[in-house]
């Protein structure tokens, strides 16, 4: 009856994962942000409603529910950047998930910042030094389908102009 994220999700300097279904909304279930010093928590979500697998005690598939599913999802991908990028530490793997995820720009209470891109989250851990100049910037993801990210430093007012494959100016 709680519904709101409690320890250890609430803790600085972890990922907290929500839940989502399947269509990417939000699970009911799932804990609620923010903490209560006001941060954005859950960090970000994943799918942990109506999912699907194999029991390990009959070998049978079943479906389930719970942030059990969806953060062991995330902790898993999550190793795998940490393996690729061993050098980088525990913080610069989270932040990178989260610049990753889909409404990075505009947090909520309910999925954090999204539904991360493990895919972008390696771009931007295999780029440090593009973020890091000034002038430089980084759209993603390529292809878009509604919403384009473009993150850089900036170094004063710039304006860009953003076409569709065929070259036609996009308003």
């Amino acid at each position: 009856s709680w519904n709101y994220i409690s320890v250890p999700a609430d803790a600085d300097h972890i990922l907290a994962v929500g839940a989502v279904d399947s269509a990417e909304n939000y699970a009911s279930f799932s804990g609620k942000g923010p903490t209560v010093d006001g941060r954005i928590k859950p960090d970000v979500a994943a799918q942990g409603a109506g999912t699907y697998f194999c029991s390990p005690f009959d070998g049978n598939i079943y479906s389930g529910s719970g942030t059990s599913f969806s953060g062991p999802v995330v902790a898993g991908l999550a190793a795998c950047l940490w393996q690729k990028y061993y050098n980088l530490s525990a913080m610069q793997i989270v932040e990178a998930i989260k610049q990753s995820a889909s409404i990075y720009t505009n947090p909520d209470s309910l999925i954090g910042y999204g539904i991360p891109d493990f895919a972008t989250a390696a771009i931007f851990l295999n780029m440090p030094e593009i973020k890091k100049q000034p002038g430089s910037v980084f759209i993603f993801p390529n292809p878009v389908n509604s919403l384009l990210n473009i993150t850089g430093i900036a170094d004063g007012t710039k304006s860009y102009v953003i076409n569709d494959v065929a070259g036609r100016k996009l308003s």
